[in-house]
């Protein structure tokens, strides 16, 4: 297989394929079939027809990614991990739900000073406005698909690297920064958000450009971060690194990069933004949305419902909202901070579900492919079509279903 960025997508389909084939040939019928590739052969067994006629059976095997179960022992080992797990995390929580009543007392200093901090939001705090994606080019052939959110979704073609060129307009006449909100989704290997097996991904560099001229970023921070490579590594593209978020895949996540002086342009004009992606091995960005941010001080960030049940007054409250400002305060409280930091830890580091990602080849269904005799077996030159279908010589094709598949030549 080849995975080189550029290469020509309908290409390696086609040489995969005729590689599949030949091989098919070579080991169940003993027979070099791959000269019936280019013509026929006076003396040989099979036409170029029928050659093109296996050949569709392939053609419409789509590569992807499946969730594989791992043998018993594995099994058998993650739920002795997984119950460890439990019964640390059901102590933690349990010292955590005793030490909850000894908090009442602190609660109103706690909610005086988060008052005061939602007062002090002023037009002076980061606010953030989606960015317009007029236009998307990926360096490999990758397709993007627009999702209702304003996010972009990729597939097609799976590069080992790629960079993202992005054409993109924002109705702010003062930019102080961009956030980059990656996203998880059931499409991507691992539900992503990036495109390496695993769902992780690593953004070598985040780059603006405006006028021609490179906009100057100041700083570089993130949700959350992979060991050895925080959000600042996408300042700029030296070595093999980056940002990316392993172990918490499968999670929405967020970058943010501020710039060193604001970015003042008429609104609706059109800058680039560049997500350079060269880590390697597919660790590309899989779903994926941009903001502008204005502002220059980060908003207190606080939860909804929480800002909500600090509206009520203290005697009128339910139970439930001042339990829910309880359970918030005690992720701050000096007593119970060490305790909320472990459950979390405990929690990311669990053991992981006895699964794995493997390759397979799945029957297209939707869209198929069309399979062609190719003259003088050359990829851009498509004359007669054929239906799937085995060679003369053998026993005759018995499909199961009206379109016959790969299964079927099998049991033939």
């Amino acid at each position: 297989m080849n995975e080189e960025g550029g290469v020509d997508g309908e290409e390696a389909h086609w040489e995969i394929n005729i590689d599949r084939v030949n091989t098919t040939g070579a080991t169940w019928l003993g027979s070099t079939i791959g000269c019936a590739q280019c013509h026929n052969h006076k003396y040989d067994p099979f036409s170029q027809k029928e050659y093109y006629q296996l050949f569709a059976f392939f053609n419409n095997g789509d590569e992807t990614t499946a969730d594989v179960p791992l043998p018993a022992d594995a099994v058998a080992k993650y739920e002795r991990e997984k119950a460890e797990n439990d019964r640390k995390l059901k102590a933690l929580e349990e010292s955590l739900e005793a030490k909850k009543p000894s908090l009442a007392a602190g609660l109103p200093k706690w909610e005086e000073e988060v008052r005061s901090k939602l007062a002090a939001e002023d037009a002076e705090a980061f606010k953030t406005h989606p960015l317009e994606i007029v236009s998307a080019k990926p360096s490999a052939e990758v397709k993007f698909q627009r999702m209702d959110d304003g996010s972009l979704l990729a597939g097609g073609a799976e590069p080992v690297v790629d960079t993202y060129a992005l054409t993109v307009k924002s109705t702010q006449k003062e930019i102080t920064g961009f956030r980059l909100e990656v996203i998880a989704d059931k499409a991507l290997p691992s539900k992503g958000p990036g495109r390496a097996p695993n769902g992780n991904f690593v953004l070598s560099e985040f780059r603006v450009e405006a006028d021609g001229k490179k906009v100057a970023l100041a700083d570089a921070e993130a949700d959350f971060a992979q060991d050895g490579f925080p959000a600042k590594n996408a300042l700029d593209a030296k070595g093999n690194t980056g940002w990316a978020v392993s172990p918490q895949m499968g999670k929405n996540h967020h970058a943010t990069f501020r710039t060193k002086a604001p970015l003042r342009l008429e609104p609706g004009r059109t800058f680039t933004v560049t997500l350079d992606q060269q880590y390697g091995e597919k660790h590309t960005i899989g779903r994926f949305r941009l903001l502008a941010i204005t502002g220059t001080r980060p908003p207190f960030d606080l939860p909804a419902d929480v800002k909500k049940a600090l509206a009520v007054e203290p005697a009128k409250r339910s139970a439930a909202e001042t339990r829910r400002l309880v359970d918030q305060y005690a992720a701050v409280a000096p007593e119970t901070t060490k305790i909320v930091q472990q459950i979390q830890i405990a929690k990311d580091l669990g053991p992981k579900p006895p699964i794995m990602s493997a390759r397979i080849l799945r029957q297209r269904v939707q869209d198929p492919r069309k399979t062609f005799i190719f003259r003088r077996g050359e990829f851009l030159q498509p004359t007669t079509e054929v239906r799937p279908g085995t060679l003369a010589s053998m026993h005759p094709l018995r499909p199961r279903g009206s379109v016959p598949d790969r299964l079927d030549p099998a049991g033939t």
